[in-house]
């Protein structure tokens, strides 16, 4: 009986902070709203306490001068003591009132950055109550650094609100990044040597023309990686590209079009559908692309005899589109327990047109030494990318401390076909090639990492990686007498291998006001 009349008392309680905040309208006089979610436990068993009832309110002082408290969100706690309260408004103070049966009131005050912008959530940690007033340590949201910052082992720039970017490519972003160089192929470059590509802190098979910028947070330049990375990375370093992620809570979406300058369209739309425990998000793009390039090269060879001179013409025209798409959901099982699901597919296909004219010229001789090649090419590669992914992550109570474990499965096919076309001086030669090649790539990875005291982390983790590679390319000439195209066996590709990568890791670092170390250990195993 006593069970039955405490839930209709908190049920009543529940009711009149749903009509408060309902009546008082919630003013949000901030630019942002934020959730805020946490524990409640007791002192004396550490047990969850179920059925206490939190309010947040919002205090600012009134045209006289004296501080007013409105309320503007409450909830209660579960039966393992856990509790979320979702659309509070920021740009004020804000204070939690915690009250629960057998308990003293508490009352805690919540710090964070006024300049905020966007839904944030944040975890307030275990809060504590007991016969005796306890203070929570107050919590703080730290103001994130437009544009660029340092951490001990990377460079993060922020790209997302980059408008330059729009309708682009991850190649068009990186451009954009100091110490980055991308040539005119879209090969990249870091301090001189060619550096790992990664997604999300993955091995990925997409290239940089494959992922479209739209879905870009940031990128993450790591010259000299840690024992967190495979061992195989080289002096080239690492570029870790961060894609969006949105966890606003309620029905949120974009959609996006534009056209470049030679009439190529592109397109985009995110939704995302965040209530309760579930989280439900998808992406779609599409993006036309077309690159056009000429170039002249003049060389002379002086001091032969006699002296040779090579004058080069070239003219090209690549069309191309690529398509993505990406959903899944997230499933937060409690405050710190989210597991998530997530598909993807990309597609597109590339189609470059190529002509080279060379003259090569004896100079000092009769017309006759002058030598004449040619040759016009049209190639097509279409690509397929199927990538699948499962997560978890527990958030512990203390800042900063968090595990996460993932599973990942690529699978990347392509398909090409280049036709040739060349003259030597009056000699024709008609070419073929065509082939397949694709990966089939699974990754699983364990990463855990805790704040120790005064500005000390330490880190590590277990990674095993498995990829298998094929290819298989043909070559043909055209054998005017036969009327046919003949396969030159001596080109023929056929290649295929296996790479396994285990490993595992271990890494402290310690930060201080103006500088930082690291120092981190890793064995690995590859075959």
């Amino acid at each position: 009986m006593q069970g039955i009349i405490i839930r209709l008392l908190v049920a009543v309680v529940a009711v009149l902070i749903s009509f408060q905040g309902s009546a008082q309208g919630r003013p949000g006089k901030g630019p942002s709203t934020g959730r805020f979610y946490g524990k409640i436990i007791s002192s004396a068993d550490k047990k969850g306490v179920e059925f206490s009832v939190l309010r947040m309110y919002q205090s600012e002082r009134d045209s006289a001068g004296q501080i007013r408290e409105e309320m503007v969100g409450g909830a209660i706690s579960e039966g393992n003591g856990d509790f979320s309260i979702d659309q509070v408004p920021l740009g004020s103070d804000l204070s939690l009132l915690i009250t629960a049966m057998g308990f003293d009131t508490l009352k805690v005050q919540i710090d964070y950055d006024r300049k905020a912008q966007g839904s944030y959530s944040k975890d307030i940690g275990n809060v504590t109550v007991k016969p005796s007033a306890v203070q929570l340590k107050t919590v703080e949201i730290v103001e994130e650094v437009d544009g660029l910052r340092m951490d001990i082992d990377k460079r993060v720039y922020n790209v997302d609100k980059n408008p330059v970017n729009a309708g682009g490519t991850a190649e068009d972003v990186l451009r954009n990044v100091p110490s980055v160089q991308v040539d005119l192929d879209g090969n990249v470059a870091l301090r001189g040597s060619s550096p790992t590509i990664f997604v999300d802190g993955r091995p990925t098979t997409l290239t940089i023309d494959q992922i479209p910028a739209d879905a870009i947070q940031s990128i993450e330049v790591i010259t000299n990686p840690s024992s967190k990375y495979d061992a195989s990375g080289g002096m080239g370093g690492i570029i870790n590209i961060v894609m969006k992620k949105n966890r606003s809570m309620g029905y949120n979406g974009s959609i996006r079009a534009g056209v470049d300058s030679r009439a190529r369209f592109n397109t985009g739309i995110d939704i995302n559908l965040n209530e309760g425990k579930v989280n439900l998000f998808a992406s779609g793009g599409y993006n036309q692309r077309r690159r056009r390039g000429d170039g002249v090269t003049d060389r002379l060879y002086i001091g032969e005899d006699p002296m040779i001179q090579y004058l080069q013409y070239s003219d090209n025209d690549n069309l191309g589109y690529f398509a993505s798409g990406r959903a899944g959901f997230d499933w937060m099982m409690d405050n710190r327990n989210t597991l998530t699901l997530s598909q993807s597919l990309n597609k597109g296909n590339f189609r470059p047109f190529d002509f080279l004219e060379t003259y090569t010229d004896t100079l000092g001789t009769s017309e006759d030494a002058i030598d004449y090649t040619s040759r016009d090419s049209e190639t097509s590669r279409d690509f397929e990318n199927l990538g699948s992914q499962i997560m978890f992550r527990h958030v512990f109570s203390r800042e900063g401390a968090e595990l996460t474990s993932d599973l990942n499965f690529n699978r990347i096919e392509s398909v090409f076909r280049g036709d040739y076309l060349s003259y030597i001086n009056d000699n024709e030669v008609i070419q073929l090639q065509e082939g397949t090649g694709g990966q089939r790539v699974l990754t699983f990875q364990t990463d855990a990492k805790t704040p120790l005291n005064k500005g000390a982390k330490l880190e590590g983790g277990v990674r095993a990686n498995v990829r298998r590679y094929w290819s298989d390319y043909q070559n043909y000439t055209y054998d005017p007498d036969l009327q046919t195209f003949v396969e030159i066996e001596e080109l023929l590709v056929d290649y295929t291998f296996l790479d396994q990568v285990y490993a595992v890791y271990g890494q402290f670092s310690k930060s201080y006001q103006k500088w930082g170390w690291q120092a981190g250990l890793r064995a690995e195993s590859s075959d």
